[in-house]
């Protein structure tokens, strides 16, 4: 007030502030090309909306609508304001929608696997709830395939690992799954010893299917649900694993086919929804934002490279590096 009052005493002129209102009306008048059509979009007579015109008009004072025998045009500034008012009324309808979507509570039950719950998402949350201080996330680990089953039930979201191809949810991103080594552990062995996920796990059908192909006898040394109780295990020595690459952790050591290992065929990283999520609810919010973050495609967050095969793939740290950020 102390400003305003500063201009008028100095004889400058007061600012002259737009009613969104009027501006809404000015672009329905526009993208529909009469006033009449425009009264419909907002649900008002057509002598309302001339009247907002006009008064949009006397604020500007400037013609922006010219109306003939052939219809209605904007005249050259009447297009230039156009192109404003849009601005104008999308930020209006940020700033409200943010200051609602701040207020949103409640709580995401997601359930996914044990190394994006420790590597992956934590930081992702982070932002999250940054832009929503009175959501929390509830976050669950196990195999995709079990927690697949329980979605809408026990969780909101699952965030699963599928063979390539294969899942039917919204595809986040595509790893490359790699065999390790402790790096004091002997790197040839006559019969491999493995350290072994449960059935349904899709890493279990590859590293069996690796092995077959590659002629290596192995057998089992290890065997747990859990992916750090496999890391513990790799790094111990007592047996060779099979590990995301984005989220190998130090000091393990990825091996390569001249360590006889072959490549393994990517493994596709899926959101599952809900059925019946209304878009305001707090899990529908985290969702699109995991969309926004994760997706190959999306402006937001880290850019995948793209690899050999034509696939997405998430770049991997170097050997020793210990976990890659998350940004």
């Amino acid at each position: 007030m102390a400003h305003y009052a500063a201009a008028k005493t100095r004889g400058a002129p007061m600012p002259r502030n737009l009613d969104t209102d009027l501006l809404r009306a000015f672009i329905a008048v526009a993208d529909t090309g009469g006033f009449t059509r425009a009264a419909g979009v907002l649900n008002c007579t057509q002598s309302a909306v001339s009247m907002q015109i006009k008064r949009l008009e006397g604020i500007i004072r400037s013609e922006l609508v010219i109306r003939s025998n052939k219809g209605l045009r904007l005249t050259t500034i009447g297009e230039g304001v156009l192109d404003y008012a849009r601005r104008i009324v999308l930020l209006n309808d940020q700033i409200v929608e943010t200051v609602l979507d701040r207020r949103t509570n409640g709580v995401v039950r997601i359930g996914l696997m044990e190394d994006y719950a420790t590597a992956v998402i934590p930081p992702l949350v982070k932002r999250f709830l940054a832009a929503y201080p009175n959501i929390y996330v509830e976050v669950h680990t196990g195999l995709s395939a079990h927690m697949r089953n329980q979605i809408g039930k026990q969780y909101d979201l699952v965030l699963a690992m599928e063979a390539a191809g294969g899942g039917s949810g919204e595809l986040l991103r595509t790893e490359r799954p790699v065999w390790a080594r402790a790096p004091t552990m002997p790197a040839d062995h006559d019969t491999v010893p493995v350290a072994l996920y449960p059935r349904d796990c899709v890493f279990r059908d590859l590293m069996i299917e690796s092995l077959e192909a590659a002629g290596r006898a192995w057998r089992i040394a290890y065997h747990s649900p859990s992916i750090s109780a496999v890391q513990a295990a790799v790094k111990e020595g007592i047996a060779l694993g099979v590990f995301k690459a984005s989220t190998l952790p130090a000091p393990l050591r990825r091996l390569s086919p001249s360590d006889g290992f072959g490549e393994m065929p990517c493994v596709d990283i899926v959101l599952h929804r809900a059925l019946r999520l209304k878009r305001s609810n707090p899990a529908s919010l985290f969702a699109d934002f995991l969309v926004g973050a994760m997706n190959p495609t999306a402006a937001v967050g880290s850019m995948p490279r793209h690899g050999h095969d034509g696939v997405f793939l998430f770049s991997p740290q170097e050997p020793g590096k210990g976990e890659r950020p998350i940004p």
